[in-house]
């Protein structure tokens, strides 16, 4: 569905589109293929001045040139599907005004049977069902049903579809039209309501761009915009904005050049990463000086899985001005970051998007990059997050559909990991991002030792750990260091917490440290000749829960401060050294803490 972007409420139960979940880009089956669309001018009634006669670019939606729908379907899909089409030559009108196809509940479907049933009379329907495989149309060998219709109409005013919708990627019939036309297999040539769709087209890019979004729709994909239109400006966003066409990328960079690309997710979903997804590069180790070329002229997309099948995962591609006519008015060159959470249908949760663009200005808690001054690397908004159908609030809080800096582009923006703003997730990062020539370079790992930020649900922690900035485990989560690890702590990059100068873990949830395994679990401090306080200490809040077995804890502030915990503590063989502080400092607890085997030295406090 399209709407424009002024502000509208929108019925939150209504259902706009054809939606899928979120299939895994692997083992995707490509569409491929060949549809041949019926395209039908249409107005109301009362709408003069129109002539008989479709627009003069009528002609050229379905022509070879750039810019075209049928050249727009043919190099998305690194032409493996072709949408061409006929387009009627003369306007259809409906038989009442347009206020009688205004409501709550939208008369579009009313206003395409009627004039569908027009067309019934000059067309003969039959010669647009053509998906047998012997490519003429009713051979008998094709289903019946016309393949697709597109309507596209003079206007769409308040109430047609939903609200001030443009556009919708069904026909609004209800049952099957039933044409006067034979099928050859039997019966009459019938059109689904899925078979087609409604949108406005003033102009030819509007025309283009919305057609092209609402067919997207036919293929499968969602809208990548917040289409929950009834939300307070705060919960509004852009979604993906113009960095893709089922964003707002239909209406192009400055409103009137559209339609965009899709973006890497939607190729891959459709099987267009190249030929079956053959673009589609699923990282299984760290590499470092990765090339990316233009995911236009073949270039790879790269998917960096999480430690779990249910969990997030990124895709990196680079996007240049250079290699498509539909990036002409690219903003910024650079990587693209996409964050993918196949958990979500859509992108209506602003804090959880099913297809999320990592901004490279960062997150903020008070306002888009360069209004931002509140820093919050994992739990900020970026511009497209403020933005909202509300003028005002997107002005005043730096909200907008996309610009140049969120690319990636190498010189400005050069890392994504575990403390940069934006942050990354556990283990992953995206860093040294240069420029080199026509390509991009970046050092991409599955398996970054640097850790910073929440810990939200369960996360593990083995071999060698880097804290570069406050861990914190929220209720709810769960931190598992296995017995034998490593954990280097040094000064907070994020200059976060109680003390913004040396890092911390800080627990409201769960800590079990080397309660799995064999050998000592050492929490030392990084700093290449250590210092008493060089970090600041594991800190247990009033709702964690702790247990450490056969635990080093060197160079902190404090070894353990535990604060009005009244949950189970337990420390059984802990040596904590070199505190320049308390070795354990317990304020407020109520709880028993069961201490076994415990070593204070050389404290300070």
């Amino acid at each position: 569905m399209l709407k424009p972007a002024a502000k509208t409420a929108l019925v939150a139960a209504w259902v706009a589109a054809v939606e899928v979940g979120a299939a895994p880009l692997q083992g995707v089956a490509p569409q491929t293929g060949h549809i041949h669309a019926l395209t039908i001018f249409a107005h109301f009634a009362d709408e003069g001045g129109l002539g008989r006669e479709v627009p003069s670019f009528a002609a050229e939606i379905f022509a070879e040139q750039p810019g075209s729908l049928t050249h727009f379907y043919r190099e998305m899909s690194r032409g493996q599907f072709e949408l061409t089409g006929e387009v009627l030559p003369r306007w259809y009108a409906s038989r009442s005004n347009a206020d009688v196809y205004t409501s709550e509940e939208g008369g579009y479907g009313r206003f395409a049977r009627e004039i569908i049933e027009a067309v019934d009379a000059d067309v003969d329907f039959s010669r647009y069902d053509n998906d047998g495989p012997d490519g003429v149309p009713n051979s008998g060998d094709d289903d019946g049903y016309v393949d697709y219709i597109f309507i596209v109409s003079a206007s769409a005013p308040t109430g047609f579809i939903v609200e001030e919708a443009t556009g919708v990627a069904r026909l609004g019939l209800g049952n099957d039209f039933v044409s006067q036309d034979r099928a050859l297999r039997g019966g009459f040539i019938l059109i689904r309501s899925k078979s087609g769709a409604v949108q406005r087209g003033r102009s030819f890019v509007e025309a283009v761009g919305s057609m092209a979004h609402e067919f997207g729709h036919f293929l499968g994909l969602p809208d990548l915009y917040d289409r929950d239109y009834g939300s307070e400006p705060e919960d509004d966003s852009g979604g993906i904005g113009y960095w893709g066409l089922m964003g707002h990328g239909n209406r192009g960079w400055d409103e009137v050049d559209g339609p965009n690309p899709f973006c890497a997710w939607s190729l891959g979903q459709l099987g267009w990463l190249g030929v079956n997804n053959q673009q589609l590069n699923v990282l299984s180790e760290d590499q470092d000086d990765v090339a990316f070329a233009d995911v236009n002229a073949g270039g790879d997309v790269y998917l960096l899985p999480a430690s779990a099948p249910a969990e997030h995962f990124f895709l990196v591609e680079f996007r240049s001005r250079q290699q498509s006519y539909y990036e002409r008015n690219l903003p910024g060159e650079g990587l693209l970051i996409w964050r993918i959470n196949p958990t979500r249908n859509g992108n209506n949760m602003e804090a959880t998007k099913q297809v999320d663009l990592v901004c490279a200005d960062g997150l903020f808690g008070d306002a888009g990059f360069p209004l931002g001054r509140k820093s919050s690397p994992f739990n900020g908004r970026d511009n497209l997050d403020f933005w909202a159908h509300d003028v005002r609030y997107r002005t005043d809080f730096g909200g907008n559909l996309g610009d140049a800096t969120d690319v990636f582009d190498g010189e400005q923006f050069t890392d994504f990991w575990a403390a940069s703003n934006p942050a990354s997730t556990t283990g992953i990062s995206v860093t040294n991002i240069r420029r080199a020539g026509d390509q991009m370079v970046a050092d991409l790992k599955l398996q970054d030792r640097r850790r910073a930020g929440p810990i939200t649900d369960m996360e593990i922690w083995r071999d060698r750990i880097e804290i570069v900035g406050d861990v914190t485990v929220l209720p709810g989560g769960h931190l598992d260091v296995r017995a034998g690890a490593q954990v280097q702590v040094g000064p907070d990059a994020l200059t976060a917490g109680a003390d913004t100068a040396r890092a911390e873990l800080i627990v409201y949830g769960d800590l079990f440290i080397g309660v799995s395994g064999q050998g000592q679990t050492a929490f030392r401090s990084a700093a290449a000749d250590p210092q008493p306080g060089d970090w600041h200490g594991i800190v247990l809040h009033q709702t964690a829960t702790a247990y450490l077995r056969s635990v080093l804890i060197d160079h902190a502030h404090y070894g353990l401060l535990a604060e009005e915990i009244d949950h189970a503590t337990t420390l059984e063989d802990v040596t904590i050294r070199h505190s320049s502080a308390d070795g354990i400092r317990l304020e407020k607890v109520e709880e028993e803490i069961l201490l076994d085997r415990v070593h204070v030295e050389e404290a300070g406090g």
